[in-house]
């Protein structure tokens, strides 16, 4: 089953496998959509796109958590450095 929710849930649109394609508004039946290859592709393509949207935050988390990872062990390398670099020039 496809449902996508338009304007913040005003509008739906529901089918299954291309079947039974219709319309909610305000969460009340209103249009048959049957037979509408225009509004079963709109739908397919607005599902996609979610999907595809979804996989690249998702993506894009991950890729925030390990720049934040390497971020922390420059840091450590640094840190690490300029104490070796401190004990040497106490010599």
């Amino acid at each position: 089953m496809t449902h996508i929710e338009l304007e913040d849930g005003k509008y739906t649109v529901i089918h299954y496998n291309g079947d039974d394609l219709h319309a909610l508004r305000h969460g009340e039946p209103w249009r048959d959509l049957t037979g509408d290859g225009l509004v079963l592709a709109m739908a397919n393509e607005v599902s996609s796109l979610r999907s595809t949207e979804a996989m690249m935050k998702a993506r894009n988390r991950s890729l925030i958590e390990k720049l934040s990872w390497m971020e922390d062990s420059i840091r450590e390398m640094r840190a690490a450095l300029d104490g070796k670099r401190g004990a040497a020039d106490a010599l």
